[in-house]
């Protein structure tokens, strides 16, 4: 909301635009999807990927935001930066969609509490 409040909805939707070709530059595998989730987040699945996998795919994610370079003055280094929290979960009978939603915004929320423009996992597999 404040980056569309100064900058304009175009911008804003500009930046989405940005945002979104990135992430979907690192769906390279034929399952891996990324898509927008809400008004301002997105999400990717990544299938037979380990935690040290997503971190890595991760944390690829946020400095090529990063070095995408858009002003961004409303936000704490005047640059675009994103958060991102990941979960991991082998599906089995007790596991959920919904738990390993919960587990993967757990950790943005942390991200986003730690300082933004950073990495949170999960601290534990998701599970029901």
């Amino acid at each position: 909301k404040a980056f569309n409040d100064t900058y304009g909805h175009q911008a804003g939707d500009e930046c989405l635009r940005k945002v979104g070709e990135t992430l979907q530059g690192m769906a390279r595998r034929s399952g891996d999807l990324a898509a927008r989730y809400g008004g301002e987040e997105f999400l990717m699945i990544l299938p037979n990927t380990n935690i040290a996998g997503v971190a890595e795919i991760a944390e690829t994610i946020r400095t090529s935001i990063e070095h995408l370079g858009m002003k961004n003055k409303v936000g704490l280094n005047q640059t675009l930066t994103v958060s991102l929290g990941a979960a991991s979960t082998i599906p089995s009978d007790h596991t959920s969609v919904r738990s390993l939603i919960k587990a993967a915004d757990d950790a943005l929320y942390q991200a986003k509490s730690q300082g933004r423009n950073r990495l949170v996992l999960a601290e534990k597999e998701a599970a029901d």
